[in-house]
Formats: structure tokens, C-alpha cells, sequence
């Protein structure tokens, strides 16, 4: 998963220079439970389960510029990207896309 975001960041920034994307809810490097807020433990079986594999990441449809402003990300450029570089179907939310290998 980590090869597919660096590859999905770097072709986007190659058509959007200066533009950094983001990323969340990716698991740690082993898998297993990234709770620094504690809020996972409450409902282990129903939230973020998928992310806590290696297997998937959010990825935002707004970044930063160059200076640091948070600009909109080209959706369209976007979902090409990742679907170029993962192998499953991408979901749409309000304000990313979860990514996914299989």
C-alpha cells in the first residue's frame, strides 16, 4: 500500500506540481490497532477495521500548495491515479477516497 500512495502522490504531482496530497488512516507497519486517540478501542469491530491491515488508505480530495493553503484536488486526475495503482475498488466519501489493495 505504501509503494501505491507514493506512486498515485508522484504521478499527481507530476501534472499538479507544488501539491501534496493527504493521506490518513493508513494502518502501522505491522498492522494491528492506530488508536493515538483513543476512540478505536470503543468500537474495534466496526470502525476503521479495514485500515488497521495494510491493505488501504484514505486519500484526500483537498491538499496543500507550496506556501501550505489547502486548495481542492483534481477528483477526476485523482481517481485515475489510484485507480492506476491499486487493485480494488475505490470508495468515495464526502472528503477522500478510500483506497484499496487486495
Amino acid at each position: 500500500m505504501i509503494t501505491a500512495i507514493q506512486n498515485i502522490a508522484s504521478g499527481y504531482n507530476r501534472l499538479r506540481p507544488g501539491i501534496r496530497l493527504r493521506i490518513n488512516d493508513i494502518s502501522i507497519e505491522w498492522g494491528g490497532l492506530f488508536d493515538t486517540m483513543n476512540d478505536w478501542i470503543l468500537h474495534p469491530d466496526t470502525t476503521h477495521g479495514e485500515h488497521r491491515v495494510g491493505r488501504s488508505a484514505d486519500v484526500g480530495t483537498s491538499g496543500l500548495n507550496r506556501v501550505g493553503t489547502c486548495v481542492n484536488i483534481n477528483r477526476a486526475l485523482l481517481l485515475g491515479f489510484i485507480n492506476r495503482f491499486t487493485t480494488d475498488v475505490v470508495f468515495p466519501h464526502n472528503d477522500h477516497y478510500h483506497a484499496r489493495m487486495r
